[in-house]
This record gives structure tokens, sequence and C-alpha cells, in this order.
């Protein structure tokens, strides 16, 4: 199969105070800067619907959510003005912190994933840190990954696992995206429908552009810094517990594990990803 060329891109607000400790990062090498759109001074685009989205939402956007919509839009529509057919662009937001297992990892989901069929793998989920597995968060009740998922490295004595998923994937914290899938939202959102959802709503833009979402389990980022204009921080207050406060006993751990009926049901929606 062929090796894909792979472009990075951090996207972050030019008074972003998270954007610095990215860049001292090693793996954030490469990784050229594309400025956020600040949904709090910039005036509304045309290619945004406004009222379609808050009633999408059942409430008006927030700052954060209606600027990164904008934002990986217009990242994914330069990609398309200035990329190449064969060529995959690697997104990060700024507050991504790459675990030291990311560059192996991502070479293999790069190199092992078929692009023909596949347009998007979700690298990282908000809420979890890099190599976190946690069955009761919000992003892993949300998706249950196929039986039918791969092996793409070891973190510890699990491994990450690559594949489609039952549910629903959130995160735009990192993630990969094809030419030909940049493509497709291109010409969805210039032909179709004007943006109204949030930028990780893979389940209503990709669907209806016709672009495959694959997961990937556990993330190989965490999360560090507060979002500058607010709505769209990772660690998911008010949805789930915090990971940096709570911290489960062993036997809480051990029951979680054990815990029959939940993994029956995890089980079920696995294998309903082979049967679709």
């Amino acid at each position: 199969m062929k090796v894909m060329r792979v472009v990075k891109y951090v996207i972050a607000l030019k008074s972003s105070s998270r954007l610095k400790k990215f860049q001292q990062q090693e793996f954030s090498n490469g990784f050229s800067i594309w400025d956020a759109f600040n949904g709090v001074e910039e005036p509304v685009p045309d290619f945004v619907d406004l009222k379609s989205f808050e009633q999408g939402l059942g409430r008006p956007p927030l700052p954060g959510e209606f600027g990164y919509s904008v934002s990986h839009y217009l990242l994914c529509k330069n990609f398309v003005e200035t990329g190449k057919i064969d060529e995959l662009m690697l997104v990060a937001e700024d507050d991504a912190r790459f675990s030291n297992k990311a560059e192996s990892v991502i070479s293999r989901v790069v190199r092992w994933t078929d692009w023909s069929k596949v347009g998007i793998v979700v690298l990282a989920s908000p809420g979890l840190a890099a190599g976190e597995r946690r069955f009761r968060s919000i992003p892993q009740k949300a998706a249950v990954m196929s039986i039918l998922s791969r092996p793409v490295g070891w973190n510890g004595i699990y491994p990450f696992i690559l594949g489609s998923f039952d549910g629903m994937a959130i995160g735009t914290g990192c993630y990969l995206i094809s030419f030909q899938a940049a493509q497709k939202y291109v010409d969805l959102v210039e032909y179709g429908d004007k943006i109204a959802w949030v930028a990780d709503h893979y389940n209503i833009w990709a669907k209806k552009a016709g672009v495959e979402v694959q997961l990937l389990r556990p993330g190989i980022c965490s999360w560090e810094g507060e979002s500058t204009i607010g709505g769209l921080d990772h660690d998911w207050t008010g949805y789930s517990e915090n990971i940096d406060s709570q911290r489960k006993s062993l036997i809480r751990k051990i029951q979680e594990n054990l815990f029959v009926r939940e993994r029956l049901w995890r089980l079920k929606r696995s294998l309903q990803c082979v049967l679709k």
C-alpha cells in the first residue's frame, strides 16, 4: 500500500496562551499554525447558518463551538486548495499534549488505514488523557468500538485499537483527514448545507458528505489549558468527572472492569458495527 504524505497543522487563536507549550513538544516539529476563527470578534461567515445551529443544539452555540466549526472547515478548504490528492492532513488543537507513543501509533494508522474508504480517523477524545481507558466516560459511552477493530500499537498491557464504531465519535483535538474527505466536506458546505453543527458532529456532516469516520482507542493526546474565548474546553465539566481531580480506588477499578452487564452491552454494540 502506498505511504501517504502527511501535512500537519495546529489550530490556535492569535492570543492563545496554549500554543507555546504545544510547540515545546518534540512531536510538534513540522506543524504549521492555522489561525483559529474568533467566534466573539469576527463576523459570521456566509457559509454558517446560526439559526439552524441554534435549533440543532437547542441553545445558541458557544463561542468556542461556533469558532472551531468555522476554523476546522476553513482549514479543510485550505487543504483542498493547496494540498495534493495523495496527502493526509494531521490536525491538532493547541491544547493537545502528545504521548510518547503518538509518533509510532500515528505512523501505523497512516500506513495501515485504507484511505480509499476511510476519510477521517479521530485520534483522541476530550475528557480522557492519553492512553486512558475509562468505560463510563462520555466519549467511550458515546462510541463503542467494533469487535473487528485492529491493534496498531501498545500502551502498556493494552493495545491501541483502530476501527469503526457504533454511536458517535467525539473530538477534534487531534485527527487525520484525507484530501478526498476534505474535498467532500467543502463540497457539502459550498453546494449543499451551510454549517450548522459543532466541528466534531461527524454523525451529521460526515454522514451527509459520505465520509467514513474511524476511531483510535485509547487516544494519543492529553489536554492542557483553557480556551481563550471559552465554550470549548476538553475537561467536560458538568458532563463527566474531571480526570485530574477524580482518582478511583482499586476496588472501584476492579468493580468497573468486572461490571458484567455493561460489558455485555458494549459487546452487543461492537457486534452491531459488523452487522451494519
